[in-house]
């Protein structure tokens, strides 16, 4: 079985299609070259077949079959299947950094194919000295790292490490090493006259290279250290790229950056070497500037020809300015092939000169593969920007990944995220990622050159682009040059002279490149242009501008100028402005005072009179007169008259002929001159005529229209001249400043002074004035209309006359003009008239007034309404009430009606709304009245009418029996007493009849019973005598000292009044004196509170000594102050025997308010006498025990430190806490007769043993990278002279531990330990406290532990996709971490979190969603890491064919319209439509236009039309729609019909079957050619009617026209019956 396979859109320049023969029993399909023809689409969908029947026999292909892009992987496995060799070098590069004059550190590093031997020992390097001696130099390996650009799901091709053939991966190998030439071995190379060269080789080059270099593989460095001592080569920032893809753009370059010395750089092709001086030849046609097998558009075109601006590039080519490697490799059998880059550095020498002073080369191999499924990343240029020194260059760098696109129905692989960066070449410059979370970055670089950085060799950076396609991500990387030009700059030279003269002119500096251009502009200190020549201006121009290298400023005004110089270099154009600032001293000025140039109309005198200022007398006067021509230029009869110095000029307008300019000259007597000139125009006057004055009343008006016929002006010879220009009017009133009418005429009705100004066009002017007066406005004011009451009395009132107030006079008129009346009614003339409320009635005013002659009138009227009143009823009138009776409603007396107020006409304030005040009024009454009368008047007002009426009731209220206490207050011990009388609480006359009633009010009454133990009721016969019982037995004080109680007394009197009243009674405690303690005292107490010794139960009362016979006088006491005494000042005993010996005291109080004493006996004993052994002045803290003694025996112990007082007699300095300072030891003894105590001390210090505090122990978390970790630790010792380190090995990093000397002051010090390794690393370290004294030392270790953090990233599956994005997420520890002891903490994007190793997560909504995860180790120490899912949205196709589905094969033309679209997000957009237009029989069948059009080249058939729609971020949707190509034109006419139902329903109508058709016209006619139906509609039928009746059964002739739709025209004729 044989099937013709393709590529697709995988080899757009050639096609390899292969024969694929499976055998039985065969484990793999054999693939066989062969060259075959077309139908590439077919062949490509023959593979999914070939899979499907492979499945069951084939594990492999029951993968692949799941992508018919199966095949495109097995050629790779074909070719790729290489043994492990000992040709395993790609390549390798020399850099160097200058340490320090004629030191450097060189970096070495070996590029290794994974598939090849192990790299060992590959660290010798030869430093020669080119046209001398040579040394060896071993550097040590310090790093492996693999740099297979692969995406993140796929594994490493190159792990473990440095192992033999583990895969088709990169690894890099990097040596570094000192080189110093100020010593030996080396110094003997430091006065080389050539070049110094780092030079390594290796065995050997790759044996798989195609293009010739094989063998050792040999590279180095240059540098000529004669010229620059201390030069850093330039780093090489972008990491090789070892695989090119086949028929497929190229670009790289190495990012070669120099930093540090930022020297110009080129590039160019090196030749491959297998030692020093042994270059290494290639085979064929390559050669060391042609490595590659290239793309050229044909056969004529060879190498050395290139273009790398076309797409693809051709041919091979490499950048000399930025390193630009571009290629388009066509050799896709699997070409191998060696490429060398050489970098030369160029710096300026001091004759300005670009020297050579070194190179750098990189040799690396190159593979050329068919990369399935992926096209690289293109970084977008333009490549070469321009940018002048101090300005801001700023562009955008885009990428583009185009979509691989295989023929359906292969799977679409998803687009590939681009990711962006740039290396950094250029200093001071920025490089920032304006869309972060795009598929395709964008970058934007920025940066302002500074001056001085021009230069004639460009600027250089890269920038790299590199997707995420696996299992190989493609890179592209390409140089920017930037070429920074010069600024145009120069310096403003100034000169100063007299009168206002400054030559300036621009000094250009040696070296200007370009041809210099000048713009100079003069300023004002604000920087505005002086456009006027009266301020300064340049001598070469007569104005503010000037365009030469120097010229002269002429000012004539003093002040502060700016001279502003725009200076270019062109060609360059690099312009510069610069400034400069000159200061004028006040100079010479001449000002003619009138402004601008003058317009003058006729009639007028003018006189001139200069101001001049700033002038050295004595001045000089020179006046000019010029005729002025109408255009305004200056006639040649310029008059001069040398005698003319008056300092005044007179011009008489009508004296002249003409327009005249007037100039005037002056000079001063330094020789200064100023000038002015004005120009005077002679203008014409027009006329304005008013009205004469006019009076009015306020009710008219009058339009006022002034005479402008006769406006005249006269000329200089009083010849009369019409005015026929256009007049402007303004009106004006009362002297307003601004206008208020512009019109022709003016209607008023205001008095005032009114100015009509008119003005030509000129500005020539009249005026005129009309005085309108208004007599005073005369208004008749009858007063309001009015509704009163039945009986009420209205006045009329006339007002208006004098309205004004000026003593006009008038006559008033009233006049009755009631309805009904049979005519109106004059009343009079008078002003006021009153009339009593009878009737409605209506009156009239009239008002007649003159002023200067004019009669003006004005009439009023007023209404009189009159009500009824409304009718009262009250019950209740004459009340008696006690003062208690509190406030009553007087609405309740109300009958009717309701809704009226009260109120009392002597006394308003007794009534308050409708309530009655009975403690007001009882407050009115005055002894020995014992009542008051008082009356209430009830008023309402109808609301209807308000018309008011009133009635009143009342009210007597009696007095209250009048009551008289006052508070009192008993001790306990005072027994009973009388409750009234004049010394009692109740203190009322006698005179008052009535009976008294006594309760107590307080809390205490329940307690202490009240009625039963306390009132007593010792009267006779009736009258009461009440007694109160304040004795202990009858009441029991409850609050302290005293109690108050509260006594109510009620009195009724002989008219039933009662009243009542309170009053305090305050009852007292007796004090009761307790001494609860009588004991001695002692003489050395000091001073004593009685209170206190005595233990007194009261605390308020006072002390007294007593002189008595039998006790010791009070002066031998030493005094009392208070309740204290002091026993240091009493008089001692001479001993515990003699006598007396003891005070009489006593102790008295009255806080209570009662009085009360009581008196006892005090004694004062001496004190014992001690004697004490004393102890040593120090002693250390590890002595043994010392015995405390004295005498008498038997007292205690105690000390100032208390834990160095042990058994209670002996002191142990051991275990003492006081050091360094006395201890006091205190000896307390008490005599057992008197109980006096007497106290002494001894002292002795303790000398500690040192403290050393040691840093705690501690554990670190070691940062990513992080080779050292400095710590700041607290370390402090205390009884220590001083405090140091111990280093310890323990753990055998003894190398690795540095410490600084530790600050007795701060107590710190500084330790920085080494790391080593990613793992966990403990370091042990020790310190020593130095002690004083005679006490030993102290020391102690300390652990540090640093456990390193999670290393690792994100593996995430599907990064972006299509939506629904399925990916599997989990995390990659790269590192000694322990994964299966983290914890790990997730955020998905979406909202939700998790917690697993690893996730199987769902994205169905298109949007972005960052992903992030903590992992922390089992150590505490945690790490996040991001990554991003991107789901992206599926466009919807849809398109509309025109015409609609259907065509003829005379037109077998569509136009597809395209109505696809897909959701705004993630910026999606449709980038690709693929059409296939189901034509099968043409390979041609296919657009991918968006809205194509196709015609169809075979006969009448039914085409189904595919839509598949492919966004920029690679998700597709189709649909198909079918369309029709019918025959070129169908046409059939039926030859009978039957309308109105006679025949079959289908022939109700007569019309052509027609398809095809452009157009048509049917046509009916019948047997006299007469026209019964015409339509140009296809679909309308004649239904057998001639103007709406049915015509007769017959047969009808008929015409049809039919333009096809090649607009070929065709007619039929013919006959159709209509049968009934």
């Amino acid at each position: 079985m044989q099937h013709k396979l393709g590529y697709g859109g995988l080899l757009p320049k050639a096609e390899y299609p292969i024969r694929l023969v499976y055998q039985k029993n065969m484990r793999n399909p054999i693939i066989e070259p062969k060259m075959i023809g077309k139908e590439m689409k077919k062949l490509y969908l023959a593979t999914a077949n070939i899979y499907m029947k492979l499945e069951s026999s084939n594990n492999m292909f029951k993968l692949l079959k799941k992508s018919a892009l199966a095949l495109l992987f097995v050629i790779p496995l074909v070719f790729s299947g290489q043994k492990a060799k000992a040709s395993h070098m790609m390549g390798s590069d020399i850099t160097y950094r200058c340490i320090d004059t004629l030191k450097f550190e060189v970096t070495l590093k070996w590029y290794r194919d994974c598939r090849g031997i192990s790299l060992n020992n590959a660290g010798t390097m030869t430093v020669r000295c080119s046209n001398g001696a040579s040394r060896n130099v071993t550097l040590s390996l310090v790093g492996i790292r693999e740099i297979t650009p692969l995406c993140a799901t796929e594994p490493s091709r190159c792990s473990p490490s440095n192992t033999t053939n583990t895969g088709e991966g990169v690894e890099e190998h990097t040596y570094r090493g000192i080189v110093d030439f100020n010593v030996a071995p080396l110094s003997s190379l430091a006065n080389c006259t050539g070049r110094i060269i780092f030079g390594a080789q290796v065995n050997a080059r790759n044996g798989a290279i195609t293009t010739g270099p094989s063998g050792t593989l040999y590279t180095d460095a240059e540098l000529d250290i004669s010229k620059a001592p201390c030069n850093t080569s330039p780093g090489l920032t972008s990491e090789p790229i070892a695989v090119l893809c086949c028929d497929q753009p190229f670009y790289f370059n190495n990012g070669a950056l120099d930093t540090a010395n930022f020297d110009s750089l080129s590039y160019d092709w090196g030749q491959p070497q297998s030692g020093y001086g042994q270059q290494t030849s290639y085979s064929g046609n390559f050669a060391y500037n042609n490595p590659f097998t290239a793309f050229y558009p044909s056969p004529a075109l060879t190498f050395p020809y290139n273009n790398p601006n076309q797409n693809p590039p051709h041919g091979v080519y490499l950048d000399p300015l930025t390193g630009d490697i571009i290629v388009t490799p066509t050799n896709c059998q699997g070409e191998v092939t060696v490429a060398v880059i050489v970098v030369t550095e160029w710096r300026r020498n001091a004759a300005g000169v670009m020297e050579d002073i070194g190179k750098t080369r990189r040799d690396l191999q190159f593979i050329v593969k068919q990369c399935p499924g992926n096209k690289p990343p293109v970084v977008n240029g333009p490549y070469s920007h321009n940018v002048c020194e101090g300005s801001q260059l700023c562009f955008n760098i885009t990428t583009n990944d185009l979509p691989f696109v295989p023929p359906p129905p292969a799977p679409i692989p998803p687009l590939d995220t681009v990711t962006l960066d740039w290396n950094g070449g250029i200093a001071g410059a920025t490089f920032t990622i304006l869309n972060p979370t795009a598929r395709l970055k964008t970058g934007r670089f920025c940066w302002t050159p500074p001056i001085g950085s021009a230069s004639t060799l460009p600027y250089t950076f890269t920038a790299t682009a590199r997707d995420d396609a696996c299992p190989l991500n493609a890179v592209t990387v390409r140089g920017y040059r930037i070429t920074v030009k010069p600024k145009a700059l120069a310096e403003i030279d100034i000169d100063t002279m007299a009168c206002g003269i400054y030559p300036i002119k621009a000094v250009l500096p040696d070296g200007f490149r370009g041809t210099a251009s000048y713009n100079w502009s003069l300023l004002d200190s604000n920087r505005n242009f002086i456009f006027s020549d009266k301020s300064g201006s340049f001598q070469s121009t007569g104005n503010f501008l000037a365009f030469t290298g120097s010229d002269t400023l002429v000012f004539r005004r003093g002040g502060k100028y700016i001279i502003q110089l725009s200076l270019n270099n062109n060609p360059l154009n690099c312009p510069s402005t610069f400034y400069d600032t000159i200061v004028v001293p006040p100079l010479l000025e001449a000002d003619l005072s009138v402004g601008q140039d003058t317009f003058v109309c006729a009639g007028t005198d003018i006189v001139f009179k200069p101001t001049i200022t700033n002038y050295t007398p004595p001045l000089s006067y020179q006046w000019i007169t010029m005729g002025v021509e109408n255009d305004g230029t200056f006639l040649n009869n310029v008059s001069i008259d040398p005698a003319n110095d008056k300092d005044t000029f007179k011009l008489s307008v009508p004296n002249v002929q003409y327009d005249t300019a007037v100039g005037l000259i002056i000079a001063d007597g330094s020789g200064c001159t100023a000038n002015d000139t004005v120009q005077v125009f002679l203008k014409s006057n027009p006329l304005a005529v008013l009205p004469p004055d006019t009076r009015l009343c306020t009710y008219e008006e009058i339009t006022v229209v002034p005479n402008l016929d006769t406006a005249y002006w006269i000329d200089p010879d009083g010849v009369l001249i019409k005015q026929g220009d256009t007049l402007f009017k303004q009106w004006y009133v009362n002297g307003g400043v601004s206008p208020f009418s512009i019109e022709d005429s003016v209607t008023v009705n205001i008095a005032g002074e009114y100015i009509i100004f008119i003005k030509d066009s000129l500005d020539c002017s009249d005026r005129d004035t009309m005085y309108v007066y208004v007599n005073d406005t005369v208004v008749a004011d009858a007063g309001p209309d009015q509704t009163i009451c039945l009986n009420d009395t209205f006045t009329l009132s006339a007002q208006g006359i004098d309205t004004a107030g000026g003593g006009a006079s008038g006559v008033y008129v009233w006049w009755d003009v009631t309805p009904g009346n049979p005519a109106d009614i004059r009343i009079g003339t008078v002003t006021d008239t009153s009339f009593v409320a009878v009737d409605n009635r209506v009156y009239r005013l009239e008002l007649y007034r003159t002023q200067d002659g004019v009669e003006c009138y004005d009439d009023d009227t007023v209404v009189i309404n009159v009500d009824q009143l409304p009718v009262i009823s009250l019950s209740g009138k004459d009340d008696e009430i006690c003062c208690d009776a509190g406030a009553i409603n007087l609405n309740t007396k109300i009958t009717a009606p309701t809704g009226g107020s009260w109120y009392s006409y002597f006394t308003p304030t007794l009534i308050n709304n409708s309530e009655y005040n009975t403690d007001m009024a009882c407050g009115m009454i005055v002894s020995p009245a014992t009542n008051i009368e008082t009356y209430a008047t009830y008023i309402y007002q109808d609301p209807s009418t308000t018309c008011i009426n009133k009635d009143s009731v009342k009210v007597t209220v009696k007095a209250l029996p009048k009551l008289i206490t006052q508070q009192k207050e008993y001790c306990q011990d005072i027994g009973e007493v009388r409750l009234s009388g004049a010394a009692s609480v109740f203190v009322s006359p006698n005179a008052i009849t009535g009976t008294p009633e006594w309760r107590c009010l307080d809390s205490n009454s329940a307690v202490n019973r009240f009625q039963a133990d306390m009132l007593k009721d010792r009267g006779v016969a009736g009258i009461n005598d009440y007694w109160l019982d304040v004795s202990e037995s009858a009441y029991t004080i409850q609050n302290g000292n005293s109690d108050t109680i509260v006594l109510e007394i009620a009195f009724r009197n002989q008219f039933g009044c009662r009243n009542k009243d309170t009053v305090n009674v305050i009852i007292s405690k007796v004090p009761k004196i307790i001494f609860r303690d009588s004991s001695d005292l002692c003489i050395d107490l000091g001073e004593v509170r009685l209170n206190e010794h005595f233990d007194v139960n009261l605390t308020t009362g006072w002390w007294s000594i007593e002189s008595e016979a039998g006790y010791r006088l009070p002066a031998e006491l030493g005094g009392l102050l208070g309740d204290t005494i002091n026993t240091l000042n009493s008089t001692p005993l001479a001993n515990v025997n003699a006598t007396p010996n003891s005070w009489l005291v006593q102790y008295g109080d009255s806080a209570t308010g009662c009085p009360a004493f009581r008196q006892t006996t005090l004694r004062i004993n001496p004190l014992p006498v001690l004697n004490l052994t004393d102890l040593p002045a120090r002693i250390c803290e590890d002595q043994a025990n010392v015995d405390l003694q004295a005498t008498p025996a038997g007292g205690t112990w105690t000390s100032s430190d208390p834990t160095a007082l042990v058994g209670g007699s002996q002191f142990s300095p051991s275990s003492a806490s006081v050091f360094g300072q006395e201890i006091k030891f205190l000896y307390n003894y008490t005599d057992g007769l008197t109980g006096c105590e007497q106290k002494d001390s001894i002292t002795s210090s303790v000398d500690l043993f040192p403290t050393l505090n040691l840093p705690t122990d501690a554990v670190y978390c070691r940062q990513q990278g992080q080779m050292t970790l400095p710590l700041t630790l607290d370390i402090s010792a205390t009884n220590a002279q001083s405090i140091s380190w111990i280093p310890t090995n323990v753990y055998g990093n003894l190398d690795r531990i540095a410490t600084t000397p530790i600050d007795q002051t701060t107590n710190q010090g500084q330790v920085t330990l080494t790391l080593q390794t990613q793992s966990a690393d403990t370091f042990l370290i020790g310190a020593n406290a130095e002690a004083l004294g005679s006490c030993t030392d102290v020391s102690g270790p300390f652990e540090i532990i640093v456990n390193p953090l999670p290393i690792g990233r994100i593996t995430n599956t599907n990064p972006e996709g299509c939506n629904p994005v399925i990916t599997d997420l989990g995390i990659e520890i790269t590192n000694d971490v322990d994964a299966s002891l983290a914890t790990l903490v997730w955020d998905l994007g979406d909202g939700t979190s998790s917690t697993a190793a690893s996730i199987n997560q769902t994205y169905d909504v298109s949007g972005q969603y960052p992903i992030t995860v903590t992992v922390t180790s089992d150590k505490d120490c945690d790490s996040t890491f991001t990554s991003n899912v991107q789901v992206n949205p599926i466009p919807n196709a849809r398109f509309t064919p025109n015409p609609n589905n259907y065509t003829t094969a005379a037109l077998p033309r569509f136009i597809f319209n395209d109505a696809s679209e897909v959701d705004d997000i993630n910026g999606a957009e449709i980038v690709r439509h693929s059409w296939d237009f189901g034509d099968e029989l043409l390979d041609s069948d296919t657009s991918n236009e968006v809205s194509p059009s196709y015609y169809y080249s075979t006969d009448t058939a039914t085409y189904c039309v595919n839509l598949q729609v492919i966004t920029n971020h690679g998700c597709v949707n189709d649909t198909t729609v079918c369309v029709v190509v019918g025959p070129d034109l169908i046409v059939f006419v039926p030859n009978a019909f039957t309308p109105n139902e006679s025949g079959p329903s289908t022939n109700e109508g007569f019309k052509a079957i027609i398809s095809g058709e452009k157009t048509m016209e049917l046509t009916i006619f019948n047997r006299w050619g007469e026209i019964l139906f015409q339509s140009d509609t296809k679909d309308e039928e004649w239904d057998g009617t001639y103007k709406g009746e049915p015509a007769q059964q017959d047969v009808y002739a008929y015409q049809l026209k039919v333009t096809a739709l090649n607009d070929e025209v065709y007619t039929y004729t013919g006959t159709v019956t209509l049968i009934r």
